[in-house]
């Protein structure tokens, strides 16, 4: 990070914009931008038009630093490039505007009234991956749902998942 990246995040204003969807929602997501599933046959085509959806948000006029004061990206995007550039780099050098990757992978399915985090087994390469490509931050949604208080939940599990992933990011 350098300080003109630490000086935007500590002073600058505007909104974080989330390009995170789940990728169970990718579909959806297409469909209502006008990408019905027929049109690819695969994941990768599938994530092909979305890289096109987000180049084209990202590098129209009116996405700005005037309002945006970050980017969460997830793996994927942070892998496109953007006009020849990596996403970070290209939101940084031609918008000013900052990336935050997202690092976990999700939530489990309920169980026992508590909803877990999915092991992160990628945070090491994406935390690597993430410095290698001048991203400012990494965020994790590390929160488990308990709808129903239980031991597991506000006790151990719960707890210790968040305490380990949360040092390392």
């Amino acid at each position: 990070m350098d300080k003109k990246q630490l000086k935007r995040i500590k002073n600058g204003k505007g909104f974080i914009f989330a390009f995170d969807q789940n990728s169970g929602r990718i579909p959806d997501v297409l469909k209502n931008y006008g990408i019905s599933e027929v049109e690819y046959d695969s994941k990768k085509e599938m994530y092909n038009h979305v890289n096109e959806m987000r180049t084209r948000i990202i590098s129209s006029p009116g996405f700005t630093s005037e309002h945006i004061l970050g980017v969460i990206l997830s793996e994927h995007t942070m892998n496109n490039k953007i006009k020849g550039k990596f996403t970070a780099d290209y939101l940084w050098e031609d918008k000013g505007i900052l990336s935050i990757l997202k690092v976990d992978q999700g939530s489990e399915e309920m169980e026992n009234g508590v909803q877990l985090m999915k092991p992160m087994t990628k945070l090491d390469y994406l935390l690597l991956e993430a410095k290698k490509q001048n991203i400012l931050q990494m965020i994790s949604f590390l929160v488990a749902t308990v709808p129903t208080p239980s031991e597991r939940g506000m006790g151990t599990d719960g707890c210790r998942f968040q305490i380990k992933h949360s040092v390392n990011v």
